[in-house]
């Protein structure tokens, strides 16, 4: 099942006249439009993205142009031009360092979403074109795209069509840039089309010395995409993850992003990697401290019970004990436990619910045993853990009441249909 889209998107079409809804993506070789015609003649696409805070805006050729335009196309007339002649790459160009290449860009999605598999023979001609600008007004924050290739791939993957995921996969595999092949891991992910062969070309881009640019333009998607190419090919990740733990300081993937690897494997390897690694003599302390922090931070119970055990047991460093103590506090866990219980509340799932509200009261105990070993282990950890904890008691409070009123409101409502039956 494809997943909810990425971009907090609100649209709506308004058709002013005919053959207008595929403005934004005017084949290659077309006639060029007609800049006689007002903008305002033609069609309009209202969109807004609360995620990024833009405001609705109406798309015509006039404001494609620019606000100061002072005519209909006349900043993109300007522009040079270049394969392929289309409004919207001159578009774009013209407005590459500015927040409207983003808005420009969102328009161009909500079109691709709307026409479907229509769009993308249309997106295919772009890609195989080669034309690509890099949106310097890029801000590294998701909702937003790198280049214009990138966008164009996040348009192939909303049109919802099969084949979609086919087009995005070519350009995986044959492209030489390291941040497209991570975007396009991430858009097959979504659509549930993820490979191993596709992983293994992520982790091999992964596996390198990204420039500070290039980790800017993965940033809204790489956290995410380490673990799902794991998942997808974890014997691969495996091996990447022990070249990776064993590998000299500033050589081979950046240390941010061989942890999150971990995620994708099975338990049981995940568990062997994390004590076998944390018990040879030739991983760097702070390697250590990296993996055992992302181990603490997984969902199984049991992960984080065998890493306060060898706390206990001073199998583990000082150090790398506090980064196990902060990871277990503050990790992802309950953050996924709340928003699970929530939506099982929503769906009427109640016995679900109350599993998952046990399942947050058991591992807020575990993380403060936790604690309380690594200090007893001479780790320094913060008091703010233990406000941590606390704000996770008044969460799990929350959450018992909310299922105590979910299940009077239910008692009440058998009671009143007893009542009147």
């Amino acid at each position: 099942m494809k997943k909810p889209p990425p971009i907090g998107l609100l649209l709506v079409v308004v058709a002013l006249g005919a053959g207008a809804v595929g403005f934004f993506l005017g084949r290659a070789g077309d006639a060029p439009p007609d800049r006689s015609r007002a903008g305002s003649e033609r069609p309009v696409v209202l969109l807004a993205d609360p995620e990024r805070g833009l405001p609705t805006v109406a798309v015509t050729q006039d404001w494609l142009a620019g606000e100061n335009g002072g005519g209909p196309g006349a900043a993109a007339a300007d522009a040079p031009l270049g394969p392929p002649p289309s409004e919207l790459v001159q578009a774009l160009r013209t407005h590459a360092g500015s927040e409207r290449a983003q808005q420009i860009v969102a328009g161009m999605i909500a079109d691709a979403a709307l026409r479907g598999g229509e769009a993308l023979p249309e997106l295919r001609t772009l890609l195989e074109s080669g034309e690509d600008i890099r949106f310097t007004g890029f801000d590294g924050r998701p909702g937003g795209f790198p280049s214009l290739r990138v966008a164009l791939l996040a348009a192939a993957e909303a049109t919802g069509d099969p084949a979609a995921a086919q087009l995005i996969a070519e350009v995986a595999a044959t492209t030489e840039s390291p941040v497209e092949v991570v975007w396009s891991a991430h858009l097959l992910d979504r659509l549930d089309a993820l490979d191993a062969k596709t992983a293994q070309r992520t982790l091999d881009s992964l596996n390198r010395k990204l420039t500070p640019e290039e980790f800017k333009a993965m940033g809204p998607v790489v956290r995410q995409v380490v673990p799902a190419v794991a998942a997808a090919d974890p014997g691969y990740a495996e091996t990447f993850l022990l070249a990776n733990l064993r590998a000299p300081p500033g050589q081979g993937a950046h240390p941010r992003l061989v942890a999150p690897a971990l995620d994708g494997l099975p338990i049981d390897r995940a568990r062997d990697l994390v004590f076998s690694t944390l018990t040879t003599g030739d991983v760097h302390d702070r390697t250590k401290r990296m993996l055992a922090g992302q181990a603490a931070q997984r969902p199984e119970l049991g992960m984080l019970q065998e890493l306060r055990r060898a706390i206990e047991t001073n199998t583990m460093p000082a150090p790398v004990a506090g980064a196990v103590a902060h990871n277990a506090v503050g990790g992802r866990a309950f953050h996924q436990m709340q928003r699970d219980a929530r939506q099982a509340l929503r769906a009427g799932d109640l016995d679900g619910a109350r599993e998952l509200a046990t399942q947050f009261h058991a591992r807020i105990d575990e993380a403060h045993k936790t604690v309380g070993a690594a200090r007893t282990a001479g780790a320094q950890v913060s008091r703010k853990a233990d406000t941590t904890l606390q704000l996770h008691r008044q969460t799990l409070d929350q959450l018992r009441a909310e299922i105590a009123r979910e299940i009077k409101r239910r008692e009440r409502a058998a009671a009143e249909a007893e009542r009147r039956g």
